[in-house]
Order: C-alpha cells, then structure tokens, then sequence
C-alpha cells in the first residue's frame, strides 16, 4: 500500500468549493439528497475516489446545514491494511470535523451472497444502512470511470443490460453522486487540497477488475482519447434506459404467463410468445433468478439457450446451475428446485368414506337405484360411477408404475397409461402425483381427472353404485386458470 499525497492536514473549505467538480457533485447531492433526510452516510475506504467524496460531502454539508458521518467496514480478510486504511479514515474524519464509525464482518455473518465478492459488498451495505436507519442515506464514490469499467466487463462476459448500465445514480437508500465525474478530477482535487489518500492493492493483480482498470483502460484512453471513457459511459446510460423499459415490460408480462408456487414457477408459453424477443428474455431471466442460486445461470449462455429451447415445439429437460432445472411439457415450462417424487403409498378406498392419495382427496358414497328408474349422470372427470356388483373389492388407490395400461370409455384398446397423460395435457412433472384407482384385480378403474376405464360401467339394469368424486389439492392443468 502506498500513499497517493501528503498526510491528511486541517483543510480549507474555499479549495474544495472553488472545485469545478463540487458544482456537478453539489447539484446531484441536491437532488438525491431530499430535505427531509436526517443523515448522510459517506462509504469511506481510504480510497483515493471515497475521500474525495468525503471532502465534497463535507463542503455540500456545512453549505446546507445537513448531518453527515463516515462509515469504514472491516473485511477482516487483511487485518494491516484494515488498520491501516481506518487509521487514515479517522484522521479525515477528525480533520473534517465529522464522526466516523466502523463497521466489522463479525457481526453481519448471516449475509450471504452468491459470491465471495457479493458476500463482502452485501455484508458491507448491510452496515452502512444500519447506520443510516430509515431516515438517513448512503453515499458512495462511484465514478464515470466504475461505469465504463464495468460496461466492459459486462459485455466481455456476455452480460444482460442490467449488467452494462453498472451502478445507478440512487437505488433505494443508497446515492452515487460522482457517476459524472472522472476518477483523475477526483485525484486533481485531493492534490489542490492537500489530502492524502490510500491506493488500493486491488487496483493491481490478475483479478478481471484489476486487469481492466490497470491495463485495459489506459490502453482505451491512450488509443481513442480521454473521451472514450465518456463515451462508454453514455453508452451504458442509454443501456441502463433502455433496461428500465424492457424491465417494466417484463414485470407486466410475467403477472401474465409466470405462476409462482412453492418450489418452482410454471411458465405459460402461449401467452409468453406474444411478447418482443427482449421481454420474453427477460421474462426467463427474472424467473431464472428467483430459482437459481448460481450467478452462472444468469449469463446469457444458460438464458440463450433456455430462450431457444422454449421457441422450439418439443419437450425437453435442462439442469440449471445451482440445483435447479427447466422442463418444457407441452405449453409449460416449469423452472425450479428437482421435482420430489411425491409418495403416494397404496391405500384402502372405504365404501363409504374418504381417502387422500397425492394431490388428491377422494370421496366416496354408494347409492341403491330401484330397478326401471332411469339415472342421470354426472358430467366431469372428477366424477365416476361405478357398478358395485362389477367390481371386485376393496378397491385401492396406488402410484402410477410403469407399464400401466387401461381400456379408456369409449374406446376399444388398451392404451399406455403414461402415454394417455402426456397426450391429454399432464405435465411430466405432475404425472406421478396422480392417483390411479384399481379394483382387488389390479384393473385400473379411474385416474382421477384424466381417465375413466370402459370396467364396470353403469347400465340400465344396474342397482347398487359406487360414486368416486376427485377433490384437488392443487389442480394439475397447468394451462394458467385450467
């Protein structure tokens, strides 16, 4: 670590303010920074982008009689740097005349992230909120030079727009005000006044940020201009615009065609193709998201080639980063956790009674019909009638097994069991939750929902009936409101 200017001295406010930068930082500060907020927080590394922020907010502060502190937070990955990076925090913060406070990684360990660089950015802005409360802001040192490095990046990796627009001006409590301004005029400004700073060492090495920051962008500069840096920037704003209005598309289009439940979310097609290529990419994405715990399945290799596979007409099964897979079955995708094999044990049917068995529960009753008088049926496949002295009893309700085959009403040959459910619109991932009725024979009465087979049917001489009704605990149509 080496630092970037002389040790931190009792400052002049007239150098900061006669700033060309603290015009541009003041009115951003003014306008993300409402009357009505008690404190600001300033995210402060020792840095030479965050103490240049300290400075600006310092003379923005005294201008408007507004509350502001600095905020360190301790990784605790590198203990002498720590220390030695707060040490100089506190002398900014004495020579300011602000309070400073430090935040530690021990006491935000249920943060969590999907990376070890998304652990330590959560875990820090978990602190700098806490201490901002509910009334307060944070503050950070975001430069025009964080966005073009991060629209590089972003597109190198094949990222979405939300990726290459980088850090937004404000995102809930947390305000960016130097997103306008470049990392060498922060630099000017420390020099003019007299602060020292801290390089950071993450600024050098083999890490992609690194790489980009020390050799990439210097190259871009020296080839095309200190404007490029500009111009990527503008470039990622008209990204970050254009991904606001994709993404308000994509909230409306997943209230139509996305249902959430407990372990996954079904995706109905129909209504999913009527949408502009980018919603629907986006669509998947916001779904993929919420199921995935891998930052991988974000790319958009995975989300391409998920995208492909729902334009084609065919079913299909994908594994998904994260524990997590995709299964097309007929006009539904469902993306989530492995599908569990639901237990469906065999059980006795009481004559009279009830029975729950999968996603089902089956009610059963018998009624006596003298002869001669005529029956009305009752319409629906939830519904089957059975004639008691046809059957051979105690009827049983079991898990579909493989090579079940029944004689559907109304046809003559047996069929594939499996084959009747993916034909009649069951998805693959519902076709073991059914229920399938057999008599004492092992014959396949009645899968409930689906299928009535052509074994004791009612008929004009029959006097004793067994009425089956099917009661759903969730209903296996996915076709959305089915």
């Amino acid at each position: 670590m080496s630092h970037g200017g002389p040790k931190v001295q009792p400052l002049g406010l007239p150098s900061v303010r006669e700033h060309a930068v603290f015009r541009c930082v003041s009115a951003s500060l003014d306008s993300g920074v409402s009357e009505d907020i008690d404190l600001v927080v300033v995210a402060v590394s020792g840095g030479g982008d965050s103490t240049a922020l300290a400075l600006l907010v310092d003379a923005w502060r005294l201008a408007r009689s507004r509350m502001a502190m600095l905020a360190y937070f301790d990784h605790e990955h590198e203990p002498k740097r720590h220390e030695c990076e707060w040490r100089q925090v506190k002398g900014l913060a004495r020579s300011l005349g602000m309070p400073a406070a430090r935040g530690s990684a021990c006491l935000f360990r249920a943060v969590e992230g999907r990376s070890q660089e998304e652990v330590w950015r959560n875990r820090r802005y978990a602190f700098l909120l806490s201490l901002a409360g509910s009334t307060g802001v944070v503050v950070t040192g975001h430069t025009m030079d964080d966005v073009a490095e991060t629209f590089i990046m972003a597109a190198m990796r094949g990222g979405s727009g939300s990726a290459m627009a980088g850090p937004r001006r404000r995102t809930g409590q947390i305000v960016r005000p130097l997103l306008d301004v470049r990392r060498e005029t922060l630099r000017d400004l420390l020099r003019v006044a007299r602060v020292g700073w801290i390089e950071d060492p993450g600024n050098v090495g083999s890490r992609p940020r690194a790489v980009v920051r020390s050799h990439l962008m210097p190259l871009v500069t020296r080839l095309f201009g200190p404007r490029a840096v500009e111009g990527l920037a503008r470039s990622a704003a008209m990204t970050e615009e254009w991904t606001d209005a994709i993404d308000a598309q994509a909230r409306r289009a997943c209230g139509m065609c996305v249902r959430h439940r407990r372990h996954d979310a079904l995706l109905d097609l129909q209504a999913w193709r009527d949408y502009p290529l980018a919603v629907r990419r986006r669509v998947l994405r916001r779904v993929v998201a919420t199921w995935c715990a891998s930052p991988e399945a974000l790319l958009s290799g995975p989300v391409d080639e998920l995208l492909g596979l729902c334009e084609s007409d065919r079913s299909w099964h994908r594994q998904l980063p994260g524990g997590a897979e995709a299964t097309r079955s007929g006009g539904v995708v469902r993306i989530g956790r492995v599908a569990p094999v639901p237990r469906i044990p065999e059980t006795a049917v009481p004559i009279p009674g009830h029975v729950g068995a999968g996603a089902w529960r089956i009610e059963v009753s018998t009624r006596w019909i003298p002869p001669g008088i005529p029956l009305r049926l009752p319409a629906g496949k939830t519904v089957a009638l059975l004639d008691r002295d046809e059957i051979r009893e105690p009827l049983s309700l079991r898990r579909r097994q493989p090579g079940d085959r029944c004689v559907p009403m109304g046809m003559e040959g047996a069929v594939s069991l499996k084959k009747y459910l993916r034909d009649h619109g069951v998805p693959r991932w519902e076709r073991w939750s059914m229920p399938v009725l057999c008599d004492a024979g092992e014959r396949i009465l009645w899968v409930p929902g689906i299928v009535r087979s052509r074994i004791a049917p009612v008929v004009a001489h029959t006097t004793r009936i067994v009425v089956l009704r099917g009661v759903p605990k969730m209903m296996h149509e996915e076709a959305f409101g089915g």
